[in-house]
């Protein structure tokens, strides 16, 4: 009995630790109020990280046991356990754990220097006293990483202070800045981020202080920073980059950053210093460096792991110019040599051509634009002749992520395409909802993707749940406006859902 309980205790210490019960099933879970009539028991999806009350779900599936009791295990193999599955498996998912936690702690480290160094810069271009007044150095001094990953990217920056310095034009004052605040034309990030302007001094510091506090924390790896599920720009950020090449073995990068920032939003803490970060930076990274630094001008820094392996670290080092020596040579002196002797009856000898060189057809690897799950759905629904397809929704979320400069330009026109009296109007002469006057779908996701949740009844209510919508997502792609239904009821968990029907 004793060799037997060593034994299990012996291999359970060297088996691989299955991330998806150790950090997402277990542990302090952030709910919203329970407001039930009978307990407030919580069903957790393990494969796609869904939290709901067991109240809801006992009256959403009161009648399923009596017509069909096997229904629940189905279902929940057909939309939860295979998805996630497909998306990222729980092997896969416990194999890059540790790593896409570093990924999305990495690009929030680089968002908020890039935020702390424009704080710091406007405040003494503003001459705030007792504004922000960040140094990379003394922060650096804060920082207790225990990662190896966090480690070397805290040494980099250490050894090769990156620094800086932007510029802000001679004549833009105080009074320029508050205007622009006032009449929220946002220019730069401490628009957003400073509410404080009956104190401008003191708005600056509290915001500076926030954003180092979280920093810190970020640094040594003792925040509730994971996949960022709120802020779907880090999942664009990192989906792009060459982080992702170390785990990317089985193209399965960008579907495990999805599923990890699914599962761990419940043990996610909402930080004021990550609010209006990533659109606000990355509209300013954009705009003068174009595709440069899209992740961050320090990113690199922890982001090269792949490189420094191979013994590469110089590429942190801008290359120094080679000094190259002229070295004169005298040229030999060649004997001349008399020439032969032209015979008196030359005879004539034809030169064959030279063989021409066979072309070489280059082969250019044309990579195909991904699909939405929109697209994808509605092309499985039209092969297959169904009836009605459902959209998987938080693909969609990350298929299409709305950067500042589109809900900027967005904004404005749904405030006025979501009031009921101006629906009425252009179902009466733009044939809203029809195929004639399809509802773009670029506007019902950005109203789910906001919560704009009156707009959509609005919508609802006026043109009904099942309209035309036509497909700007998929611009790549030649689309036909498709008719759907849009749903938000028991059956989806009060969630917003797009299906697919058939003309």
């Amino acid at each position: 009995m004793i060799q037997l309980l060593s034994l299990l205790f012996f291999s359970l210490a060297f088996s691989k630790v299955d991330k998806t019960i150790s950090e997402v099933y277990i542990g302090e879970k952030r709910l919203d109020s329970y407001s039930g009539t009978y307990q407030p028991l919580i069903y957790q999806d393990l494969y796609q990280g869904k939290m709901t009350f067991s109240d809801d779900i006992f009256f959403q599936n009161y009648f399923q046991e009596y017509l069909f009791s096997e229904e629940r295990n189905f279902s929940l193999f057909l939309k939860s356990e295979l998805p996630g599955a497909i998306l990222c498996s729980n092997e896969l998912l416990s194999e890059h754990f540790e790593e896409m936690r570093y990924d999305y702690r990495l690009v929030s480290l680089s968002y908020l220097l890039e935020g702390q160094w424009h704080l710091n810069l406007m405040s003494e271009h503003l001459k705030l006293k007792g504004g922000c007044a960040f140094k990379l150095s003394d922060w650096l001094e804060t920082c207790r990483p225990k990662g190896e990953d966090m480690k070397r990217f805290v040494s980099n920056l250490k050894e090769y202070t990156p620094a800086y310095e932007e510029s802000f034009p001679a004549e833009y004052r105080e009074s320029q800045w508050m205007d622009d605040k006032k009449n929220k034309t946002y220019k730069w990030y401490s628009h957003y981020r400073v509410k404080n302007t009956a104190n401008l001094n003191k708005g600056f510091k509290d915001v500076c202080e926030d954003n180092q506090k979280l920093m810190t924390l970020l640094c040594s790896e003792e925040d509730h920073v994971f996949g960022l599920s709120r802020h779907l720009e880090a999942y664009s950020l990192l989906s792009r980059s060459n982080i992702i090449n170390g785990m990317n073995k089985k193209s399965e990068a960008q579907g495990c950053l999805r599923r990890f920032s699914e599962v761990m939003s419940s043990k996610e803490v909402s930080y004021k210093a990550l609010n209006d970060l990533f659109p606000s930076i990355q509209s300013f990274l954009t705009t003068k460096y174009e595709d440069r630094f899209p992740q961050g001008r320090v990113f690199f820094y922890g982001a090269a792991k792949e490189f420094e392996a191979k013994g590469l670290k110089s590429v942190f080092v801008k290359p120094q110019p080679l000094k190259i020596e002229k070295i004169v040579k005298e040229a030999p002196v060649e004997e001349i040599k008399p020439l032969p002797e032209k015979p008196k009856n030359p005879e004539v000898v034809a030169i064959p051509e030279p063989p021409k060189p066979e072309l070489k057809k280059e082969i250019v690897e044309v990579k195909a634009v991904p699909k939405s799950a929109f697209l994808q759905a509605a092309e499985v629904r039209a092969q297959s002749d169904l009836r009605q397809v459902d959209v998987d929704m938080t693909k969609l979320k990350y298929d299409y992520v709305f950067t500042l400069n589109t809900i900027n330009t967005l904004s404005p026109r749904l405030k006025t395409f979501m009031k009921r009296e101006a629906l009425y109007e252009m179902m009466n002469f733009d044939k809203l909802g029809t195929k004639e006057g399809a509802v773009p779908l670029l506007f019902i996701k950005y109203m789910i993707d906001m919560e704009e949740h009156q707009g959509l009844w609005n919508v609802i209510s006026v043109v009904g749940d099942k309209f035309f919508v036509s497909n700007e997502i998929d611009s790549t792609y030649t689309t036909n406006p498709e008719f759907i239904q849009l749903l938000n009821n028991d059956a989806t968990n009060r969630q917003w859902q797009i299906v697919i029907l058939k003309p």
